[in-house]
């Protein structure tokens, strides 16, 4: 927790805001939530404690560093990648769409479906609407859902167009899988910690200067 305060908010801002950590252990797991309220105590002036674009770097190098430090699995391990994208709160139209991809694989399997051209004909077929194609993955939206999931892996991919390119896939995936485990961990944690603190001090010192610049005014 202290860790996480430090790479979100730096020490320029300790003792400068406010935050309530919430332990859940209902689900046999212990789960951490936290609420930090948007107001920088010491100047009593709204900030805002987390912003996607330029925090998002820091916080994923520092799920990465801890994660390294206490070999924690890491959902960026290719072979932990799911098929299916999306929040698993949508409960009952979650099992739907898991039902879904497992229809498709099993298609697949069965080479009815040979291609990702086939697949999308498929889906179409069906009343199953494509809402939008990427690379990699396929957008996927059933007609009593509001909201398309995502798609990913080998029969979703636009190099799906034969069987030998979908083995070929999937190969590639199990190579990643390997190498990933073979990676030098020691090396990479050391990396890992260079690149937050580099990024921590660089949100430190905005905080800091962003403090200067309000102190000069109050005392102009």
């Amino acid at each position: 927790m202290q860790s996480f305060e430090n790479a979100l908010l730096t020490p320029a801002m300790q003792g400068r805001y406010n935050i309530l950590w919430i332990e859940h252990t209902d689900k046999g797991r212990l789960e951490l939530n936290f609420i930090i309220p948007k107001m920088d105590l010491e100047r009593k002036k709204s900030f805002n404690p987390y912003y996607h674009p330029i925090d998002n770097k820091r916080i994923d190098f520092w799920r990465d560093f801890v994660n390294l430090c206490y070999g924690f699995t890491n959902p960026k391990d290719p072979s932990k990648e799911q098929t299916l994208q999306g929040s698993k709160k949508e409960k009952e139209l979650f099992k739907d769409y898991e039902a879904l991809d497992k229809i498709l694989h099993k298609q697949v399997a069965n080479k009815i479906i040979n291609s990702r051209d086939e697949l999308i004909y498929f889906l179409e077929q069906n009343n199953i609407e494509v809402t939008r194609k990427g690379s990699d993955y396929l957008s996927i939206k059933l007609p009593e859902s509001k909201k398309a999931k995502r798609f990913k892996g080998s029969i979703y991919n636009e190099q799906f167009r034969s069987f030998e390119k979908l083995r070929d896939l999937r190969t590639e995936k199990e190579s990643r899988a390997r190498e990933y485990k073979q990676r030098d961990i020691k090396s990479e944690l050391e990396r890992t910690k260079r690149e937050l603190d580099k990024f921590i001090q660089s949100k430190d010192e905005y905080y800091r200067e962003t403090i200067r610049k309000f102190n000069e005014r109050l005392q102009g």
